[in-house]
């Protein structure tokens, strides 16, 4: 994983804490990655429908409700956004019900700003690679497809060919005059 595969990528930040936006916002800045902030629900469903992201950071406890609320919306959009919820809540159940709606990872605040940094380029590359392997299996599939077909083609001209009451002279005597 290159450090620079988040380079000039967008990173929205649901939280409502300016001082953490602020941090993280800094030291994104500082490794070429642009971020916006969303200090609510409302905002970031807002920011979710008018613009595409890259990454997206949530805080579990919002003005407005729950961080967890988010998930089912961003699952719902037209392109897969990898996620990793930064929070004080330290519930284990609550831990596992982001992970169980497709949480990609969860940080506990106060949180090192170089550690959310490595967690977000884990997931983001981890991202990547899912993508380039479904995008392959697709290839594949096709590529398979593709194959059974013309297999069958091949098993239909033989069958063809090898009932007893076609004459292989008359095809082979027709196929030089068509020049096929």
């Amino acid at each position: 994983m290159s450090p620079n595969d988040l380079a000039h990528k967008k990173i929205l930040v649901v939280d409502d804490d300016t001082i953490f936006f602020q941090m993280i916002s800094y030291f994104l800045q500082g490794q070429s990655v642009l971020s916006e902030s969303a200090e609510t629900i409302a905002q970031a469903l807002q920011k979710l429908n008018q613009e595409t992201y890259d990454f997206i950071l949530i805080d579990s406890f919002l003005p407005d409700g729950s961080g967890l609320e988010l998930v089912p919306v961003i699952n719902a959009l037209p392109y897969i956004l990898p996620m990793i919820m930064v929070t004080g809540n330290d519930d284990q159940e609550y831990m596992q019900a982001c992970f169980e709606a497709g949480v990609s990872d969860y940080v506990l605040k106060p949180a090192n700003i170089k550690l959310v940094w490595l967690k977000i380029q884990r997931c983001y590359h981890s991202h990547i690679v899912e993508q380039q392997l479904q995008s392959q299996n697709k290839q594949l599939e096709f590529l398979l497809d593709e194959k059974r077909q013309e297999e069958d083609l091949v098993r239909h001209v033989y069958k063809r060919l090898a009932q007893p009451n076609h004459n292989i002279e008359q095809a082979v005597s027709y196929a030089s005059i068509h020049h096929v």
